[in-house]
């Protein structure tokens, strides 16, 4: 089996990881593998050492262009890619050196993905994030209940091998919010085989500060709505008679309260209630809100609130103005221990 494997690396302002991610690659013991390096707009060194690289290596093929942010990498490197199989690695992680070759021994006919695991190093401590609990998952109706043990596996697409055919759509572009999960739901079908692959591991820098997760841009509500009305969507068809919508509400709503709060400790009183006007507009989120049923007493308060024009407007009010009160407070302990 001398298939090839297509890895796509999305890099923004990676200067100071980017090597040790392409040594990584490139020590691979499967040689027959194409590395797509996608600088998106970077403004360090990063577009440097693509080049030293593809100039070095025959394997790498270096793609500069307007920053688009991490989908839109990705998808170009889908579109110049020639494998037969798709790996995405993120810049500022590694490949053990053997990944490869173990999945390719792993290849089977029929199988669409290949999931494997995460590790990551915190403190010195390596944290291991086993994959599938059986070797076979099939997303078919019937088997809703073994998903839902692996769903949280979809939110990566950076722990699976993917065959060519599995990708008939490609990563949304205008979303920041669960572009991971978003790309792997548009892609199920029923019928959709996955595999475990037993003892390979991606190598997770959590060292890095890059994360859109640690950020919180204008627009983030809206996405989070998306991704949601994606997910509910896609779940329904698949699984017909299985799927509970409400599970995937009472997510969705405590999602929401999390984003609101974080959109009024990071955004000026103007931009917070342009931000969260979303929530009163959007069907989806109104029709979340009503169908979820949360146990916490306190999240039922708050979701009762939202379910009526006059209590959203006084529950965005008051949460913004207790942020500012506890933003207020925090400054002023701050500044009164320093002078101390």
């Amino acid at each position: 089996m001398n298939y090839k494997i297509s890895i796509i690396v999305p890099v923004y302002n990676g200067q100071k990881w980017l090597k040790r991610c392409l040594e990584s690659l490139i020590s691979q013991t499967y040689r027959n593998i194409e590395i797509i390096v996608v600088n998106d707009g970077s403004t360090d060194e990063s577009e440097k050492i693509c080049k030293e690289y593809e100039n070095k290596y025959e394997n790498i093929k270096a793609i500069k262009k307007k920053n688009g942010g991490v989908s839109s990498a990705r998808n170009l490197g889908i579109q110049m890619s020639e494998g037969d199989f798709i790996q995405f690695v993120d810049c500022d992680d590694t490949l053990p050196t053997n990944i490869c070759e173990k999945l390719i021994q792993n290849v089977e006919e029929g199988v669409a993905v290949y999931q494997f695991g995460i590790s990551k190093r915190l403190k010195g401590k390596e944290i291991l994030q086993v994959s599938l609990e059986k070797k076979y998952l099939w997303i078919q109706k019937g088997n809703y209940d073994d998903f839902c043990k692996w769903r949280t596996l979809f939110a990566s697409v950076c722990s699976k091998l993917y065959r060519r055919e599995y990708i008939r759509q490609l990563f949304l572009e205008n979303v920041d919010y669960g572009e991971d999960y978003m790309f792997n739901l548009t892609n199920l079908k029923a019928g959709t085989l996955v595999k475990r692959v037993d003892d390979v591991f991606y190598h997770v820098n959590i060292d890095s500060s890059k994360s859109l997760n640690r950020k919180y841009r204008k627009g983030r509500v809206d996405h989070i709505l998306n991704y949601l009305h994606c997910q509910d969507n896609v779940l329904k068809e698949i699984f017909p008679d299985e799927y509970d919508s409400s599970i995937t509400f009472d997510y969705g709503v405590v999602t929401l309260f999390n984003a609101i709060e974080m959109c009024a400790k990071n955004m000026t009183r103007k931009e917070f209630f342009e931000e969260i006007a979303t929530v009163e507009k959007n069907i989806f989120a109104q029709k979340i809100i009503k169908g979820s049923v949360l146990q916490e007493a306190y999240r039922k308060a708050e979701r009762k609130t939202l379910q009526t024009r006059r209590g959203t407007y006084w529950y965005f009010k008051v949460i913004y103005e207790l942020k500012c009160i506890k933003k207020g407070y925090q400054n002023k302990v701050f500044k009164h221990t320093k002078s101390r």
